[in-house]
């Protein structure tokens, strides 16, 4: 597999990934699992290119934003289904994070991360998962339509709990003309005692059947 980087230079590199028969990178193994211990992946460097992977054939790059938002969520790289143009009809593409091992239940670990996105009628983004040595893809989360400020998402992993997995993330788009820019992402993070669904950048109507999870009252007076 390749995954295609670009700078604000405008240097393009291609890495060719070594995989086992489970399709899973092997010789970074050891390197990638440090990305995870407390560090937030900003896609910044030739290094990203390394880390993250698209699939065979896959649109993803990792580099400057050229359209979508134009520039990065924080500092110059992000990962974009492309990073200068729309995205193609009839896509089927992931990138794919580096392996790292869920912590414990008890530390609620969730994955955080900022993203823009803008799909035609009828395209999704999704958020997967896939244990070690499965060629099974969870879906954690889905995404249409347009977000068109950078906005954060953390979706709970605790169903993973102690065991070794990767991220990725995936666009899937129809035969028809009504495209976008895309899904840009930036920021990803494993974050451990989370206590909320995390989420930055949109308005919260305090509909969600969550609410008195993740709003506290820290004061109640009564007459």
């Amino acid at each position: 597999s390749t995954l295609s980087s670009s700078s604000a230079a405008s240097d393009v590199y291609k890495r060719q990934v070594a995989e086992n028969t489970e399709g899973i990178t092997m010789s970074e193994d050891a390197i990638f699992s440090t990305l995870w211990d407390g560090g937030v992946e900003g896609f910044e460097g030739s290094g990203a290119g390394l880390r993250w992977r698209a699939d065979s054939g896959g649109v993803w790059q990792v580099g400057a934003p050229v359209a979508g938002p134009g520039v990065a969520f924080a500092g110059e790289g992000s990962a974009a289904t492309d990073l200068g143009a729309d995205y193609q009809p009839n896509e089927d593409s992931r990138i794919v994070g580096p392996l790292f091992d869920v912590p414990g239940v008890e530390e609620t670990p969730h994955l955080r991360f900022m993203h823009w996105w803008s799909f035609g009628m009828g395209d999704h983004g999704y958020v997967e998962v896939r244990e070690v040595d499965t060629q099974i893809w969870v879906k954690l989360a889905s995404f249409s339509g347009r977000q068109t400020e950078w906005s954060g998402k953390s979706l709970d992993l605790s169903a993973f709990a102690g065991r070794r997995i990767q991220v990725a993330y995936r666009i899937k788009s129809d035969a028809d003309t009504d495209l976008g820019p895309g899904w840009f992402i930036d920021d990803v993070e494993l974050v451990r005692n989370e206590v909320a669904d995390w989420t930055v950048g949109m308005a919260d109507g305090f509909e969600s059947g969550n609410f008195w999870r993740d709003w506290t009252c820290l004061l109640y007076t009564s007459d």
